[in-house]
C-alpha cells in the first residue's frame, strides 16, 4: 500500500477521494473513465483492500485519485482514526450508491454521514457528489421511485450541498458527470474556455470541445443540433480507441462527416487529451486544417505554461 502524503506538504495537486460500500463500483469507474479499461474489461473487479492511489494527469492537472476499500472494517478505519490524513486537502469527495441494492441504502448512508462529518471538518472547502451508480440495472420505469427514495432518504439531515448524477460505465453518463466535476478544479479553465470561444466566433465554428483519452468532456463551447450530439455521444464510448489512432503523430488528424453540412477534427493537443473541432463545410478542408492548427498551438501553449 503506497503511503499517503503528509497534510502538512505543499499543495500542488488536486486530490479526489472516492468512497462507498463494497463493490458499489468504485474501482470500474475510475478504470472504465481514468484507466483506459473497456466495460467488458472490469466485470470481476476483485474488492479493494484498505485504499488505491492513482495519480493521473488531466488537461495539465495533477489528479490524485483515491480509491477507499468498502469493507466496513476500513471504511470505520477511513473514517475514525485516520480521517484526518483521508480527508485532508481534499478538493473533491465522490460518494458511490449501488442503485442495484437499495437494501443496503441504510449502510451507505451511515457511511455517507460520517465521510460528510470528516470532510467538514478537515477540507471545508471541498465539494461532494453521489454517483447513484448501476443504473443500466434498472428498470427505466422505476428510476423515478429510486430518485424519490435517495432524495429522501439518503439526503436527509446533510449539512451541505451535495449534487447527484445517475451513473454507468456502459453510457456517456458516466463521463458526462466526470466532466462537469473536473470543471470545477481546473484551473486554467477561464482562459482556454476564452481561447475557445474566441475561435467559434472568429472562424464560424459550430463547436469546440477537449477530451481526455477516456472520453471525459473537460472543455466544451459552441452549439450543436442532434446530429452531432448523437455523433458525440458514440465519440464518448469510442474515444480511447480513437485517439490511439491519433497519437502516432503530433500533426495526425482524423476527420469525421456529418451529414451534409459538417465535418469534425479530431487531434491531440496535449498529454492524455485531444481536441474536437465542429466546423461547416463552407471553405476546404485545407484551409479549415490551417486554423484548427492555430488553435491548438495556442491552446497548447496555456496548458503547458
Amino acid at each position: 500500500m503506497a503511503q499517503i502524503e503528509s497534510s502538512s506538504s505543499k499543495k500542488t495537486q488536486t486530490k479526489l477521494v472516492m468512497m462507498g460500500l463494497s463493490q458499489a463500483g468504485k474501482s470500474t469507474i475510475y478504470s472504465v473513465a481514468l484507466g483506459g479499461k473497456k466495460p467488458t474489461e472490469v466485470a470481476e473487479y476483485d474488492a479493494t483492500l484498505e485504499y488505491v492511489r492513482n495519480v493521473r494527469q488531466l488537461a495539465s492537472e495533477n489528479l490524485v485519485v483515491f480509491d477507499v476499500g468498502g469493507q466496513e472494517n476500513f471504511l470505520d478505519k477511513f473514517t475514525g482514526e485516520m480521517a484526518e490524513v483521508v480527508f485532508s486537502e481534499v478538493d473533491v469527495l465522490i460518494y458511490v450508491i449501488d442503485a442495484s441494492k437499495l437494501e443496503r441504502l441504510p449502510r451507505s448512508k451511515f457511511y455517507f454521514d460520517k465521510a460528510v462529518q470528516q470532510l467538514q471538518k478537515f477540507s471545508p472547502n471541498g465539494k461532494i457528489y453521489v454517483f447513484v451508480h448501476k443504473i443500466d440495472m434498472i428498470p427505466p420505469e422505476n428510476l423515478p421511485q429510486v430518485n424519490e427514495l435517495v432524495d429522501s432518504y439518503f439526503f436527509s439531515n446533510v449539512p451541505i450541498k451535495v449534487k447527484k448524477f445517475f451513473t454507468s460505465i456502459y453510457d456517456d453518463s458516466l463521463f458526462t458527470a466526470l466532466g462537469e466535476i473536473f470543471s470545477t478544479f481546473i484551473k486554467k479553465r477561464g482562459l482556454v474556455q476564452q481561447l475557445i470561444e474566441q475561435f467559434i466566433t472568429h472562424e464560424q465554428a459550430v463547436r469546440v470541445a477537449i477530451y481526455s483519452t477516456e472520453g471525459i468532456p473537460l472543455y466544451d463551447a459552441g452549439r450543436s443540433n442532434a446530429e452531432i450530439k448523437k455523433f458525440d455521444k458514440q465519440l464518448l464510448l469510442s474515444a480511447q480507441e480513437l485517439f490511439k489512432k491519433l497519437e502516432g503523430s503530433s500533426m495526425f488528424t482524423a476527420t469525421f462527416m456529418i451529414g451534409s453540412q459538417h465535418f469534425i477534427i479530431f487531434l491531440p493537443i496535449i498529454t492524455s487529451s485531444f481536441l474536437s473541432v465542429t466546423v461547416q463545410k463552407n471553405r476546404s478542408l485545407q484551409q479549415t486544417l490551417e486554423v484548427v492548427y492555430r488553435l491548438r498551438n495556442q491552446l497548447q501553449s496555456q496548458l503547458k505554461d
